[in-house]
């Protein structure tokens, strides 16, 4: 073999070694890569996996993520009929040390996951406003705006921003979901309104009632939050972005994106699914995506619970645009793991392996173990032009 035939193999080699490690590992791209333009805001939504004080809150039912010692808590606890649950209530040691550790896990995912901070992030699963202004401050975010919501356990929605030259905050606004529809009480929806220039966006942080209810919930929530779009864009130069984790899957019934969102006056666009659609992003790149943002592991399937919806706008090719082939599930190497169904010897999935599933917050293990996890959920990103 010809040492010119050996140099060119090498270099092929090389070449392709790199090309495939930043399709896997988007957090790794090049320096020059990550440069923002200044003509763009990054905007993201993550569930953050139960982020609690360490404080009881009056009135909710936050018992299991307080301290062993906390007064009360066992007490509470032994009534729980519920084996699991009553297991678990008895087993969290919710203290400052863990709270500490959450944050730090966060912190990373935000940091260390994304090519680069977002500008504007919706959060999920946080139980005050306390607790989340620690946050923002402990990440380095300057503003923050969270519900006070009716949900019994305490769980709210919430949004972190970092102050920007390019937009200006104009209102944070907290919407109530109330309605005959509903199961229960639950999260209410926030929206941020910035301007940019003589143009306006609201983002919404939305945690639509989960699979336990029926899905005519969470429709009775999508057309209260669509009756708030339609009022946005009744002035053509303001855009809505809604985010969060919608709690939809595809076998919903009636659907909540497909027959409320996406339809009648004002659709929606579904982002991931003009994501997966779109010729100008590559197949290496769509593939090197997960397959969703949330692993169901009882039924073994993968779901997109976490998304963006867009007013139509936000893509007229005027102004203030979306950018669709931006779109990332953002799930760096330290944030999955791999799952093998072992619980039912019976079942046929049994023995199923599958790979780079989330790694939820574990808030059992030991504080000497460093990495407890991170989210069930993954988080999601998309960016803006103008």
């Amino acid at each position: 073999m010809t040492k010119s035939l050996i140099l060119l193999i090498a270099l092929c080699v090389v070449f392709t070694a790199g090309a495939s490690s930043d399709l896997l590992f988007p957090e790794k791209k090049k320096e020059d890569q990550n440069q923002k333009s200044a003509n763009e805001i990054i905007i993201a939504s993550y569930n953050v996996h139960n982020l609690f004080d360490t404080k009881k809150d009056e009135g909710k039912n936050d018992w299991s993520f307080l301290a062993k010692d906390f007064p009360g808590k066992i007490e509470y606890c032994k009534t729980l009929t519920n084996k699991y649950y009553k297991q678990t209530c008895l087993d969290t040691n919710w203290n400052s040390k863990r709270l500490k550790r959450k944050f730090i896990a966060i912190k990373k995912m935000i940091t260390k996951g994304f090519s680069e901070m977002p500008d504007i992030i919706a959060l999920q699963e946080v139980e005050n406003d306390n607790v989340v202004a620690e946050l923002a401050e402990f990440i380095g975010y300057d503003l923050s705006y969270t519900t006070n919501s009716a949900d019994r356990r305490g769980i709210d929605v919430a949004i972190m921003v970092k102050k920007n030259k390019s937009f200006q905050i104009l209102n944070a606004i907290e919407h109530d979901v109330k309605g005959e529809f509903l199961v229960k009480p639950t999260r209410n929806v926030i929206e941020l309104v910035i301007a940019i220039g003589d143009e306006k966006l609201s983002v919404f942080s939305n945690h639509w009632p989960s699979q336990a209810a029926p899905s005519e919930v969470r429709v009775g929530v999508a057309k209260l939050v669509k009756e708030i779009v339609n009022e946005r864009l009744q002035d053509p130069k303001h855009h809505v972005i809604l985010t969060g984790d919608f709690n939809v899957i595809n076998k919903d019934h009636p659907h909540p994106f497909k027959d409320v969102l996406e339809v009648g006056d004002n659709p929606m666009i579904n982002v991931h699914q003009k994501f997966k659609r779109s010729r100008k992003v590559s197949r290496d790149i769509k593939d090197a995506q997960p397959l969703g943002t949330y692993f169901y592991k009882r039924n073994m399937e993968w779901n997109v619970l976490d998304n963006f919806f867009a007013s139509k706008n936000l893509r007229d090719g005027s102004g203030m645009e979306i950018d669709i082939e931006s779109f990332r599930i953002v799930a760096p190497r330290f944030s999955k793991k791999d799952f093998l169904y072992d619980r039912n010897r019976k079942s046929s999935l049994y023995g199923a392996f599958i790979p780079g599933i989330p790694k939820a917050y574990n808030t059992k293990v030991s504080l000497k173990i460093l990495d407890a996890g991170y989210s069930d959920h993954f988080p999601v990103v998309v960016k803006v032009k103008f």
